[in-house]
């Protein structure tokens, strides 16, 4: 700081043996006072060379010292004095808002971005989305995502991986599912941590069918499950009855690392998966039959009567089954909406 302002003493066209500090120079004692959370300094540098790299460096300060309430200040101030404030410098201040948890200032900056500009850009809409979501707002983080699509943002996989956990902290198990078939619609590859995140969303709300079959449905995406997607599978149905097996897998050598795939570990889990579905769950084969309970499936009953028994040949996105019955192939209906067959 010291530095600097010897710097701008000497000025232009002075004889002085020290450089004038410019914008660039200026730019980088911010960065680096931005990197300490020396956010006063910041301050003082930002107001005796107002740009935009010393804006963002000065704002950036203000969220790692979760000073959160000088980042909307800033960019009015700097407004003021006729610095162009872009993206980018909104978005600093957006990550300030979400370390203080604080987010209707968020949405309504997003707001101010959209009609006012500068325009968001998909960074925006995820900082947004993750604090709503850090927030359990996970109808707010969905919207924002709503928003970010009508306003020509494609979500990114770290947009929906945030949402997953957002929804898995709501138990909001059939929205994950739904946000699935979206992220396949958009074309959008999900890695391990965004199916783990919907795969936890289904465990705990207890939907341990739903958990099953959407691990089966891993390599559709082209995921390699980990340690982690089957800890969470089994601990989410029958743990007492797995819990030994499973124990028995990693038992003989060192601590387990959870983000390893199960090839990387020598791991083989598909037999205490299978005692899972041998516990009474429906996979594909199981002959099943509309349950006593529903009076009117989902999608209506069809050709299908009370009693009739199919064979399950699909499991659908959404938690939907598809079942073939003697009388109507095909016939589709919601998974808790069958049992398996007495007959």
């Amino acid at each position: 700081m010291a530095m600097v302002q010897e710097m701008q003493k000497a000025g232009p066209g002075k004889g002085q043996r020290l450089p004038t500090a410019d914008h660039v120079t200026i730019g980088a004692a911010v960065n680096a006072c931005a990197r300490a959370a020396r956010w006063e300094l910041t301050l003082q540098l930002l107001q005796a060379s107002p740009s935009l790299v010393t804006l963002g460096a000065a704002i950036s300060a203000q969220e790692r010292a979760s000073q959160w309430q000088r980042a909307l200040p800033l960019l009015a101030w700097a407004r003021e004095r006729e610095v162009d404030v872009t993206a980018p410098a909104v978005n600093a201040a957006l990550a300030a808002l979400g370390v203080g948890a604080q987010w209707v200032l968020s949405l309504q900056l997003l707001e101010g971005m959209t009609e006012a500009g500068p325009a968001p850009n998909t960074i925006s809409f995820n900082i947004v989305l993750r604090t709503c979501a850090d927030a359990s707002q996970w109808l707010l983080a969905i919207e924002a995502m709503e928003r970010m699509k009508a306003h020509g943002c494609p979500p990114t996989p770290v947009t929906f991986t945030t949402l997953m956990g957002a929804l898995a902290n709501a138990t909001r198990w059939q929205q994950a599912l739904l946000q699935l078939n979206e992220l396949s619609l958009l074309s959008v590859t999900p890695d391990v941590v965004c199916l783990n995140a919907a795969l936890t969303a289904c465990s705990r709300s207890a939907a341990c069918e739903t958990a099953l079959s959407l691990v089966s449905n891993f390599p559709s995406y082209n995921v390699e499950p980990n340690i982690t997607t089957f800890n969470i599978a089994l601990a989410s149905a029958a743990p007492k009855k797995l819990e030994g097996r499973c124990y028995k897998a990693g038992q003989d050598g060192p601590a387990l690392d959870e983000q390893k795939t199960l090839s990387d570990a020598n791991l083989d889990l598909r037999e205490p998966l299978q005692a899972l579905v041998g516990t009474g769950t429906i996979e594909i084969g199981s002959l099943v039959q509309v349950r006593q309970d529903v009076l009117n499936p989902k999608f209506g009953w069809g050709k299908v009567k009370r009693g009739d028994c199919g064979q399950v040949v699909e499991f659908l996105v959404g938690d939907g089954v598809s079942v073939d019955f003697p009388c109507q192939k095909g016939w589709t209906g919601a998974l808790n909406e069958v049992e398996l067959s007495r007959a």
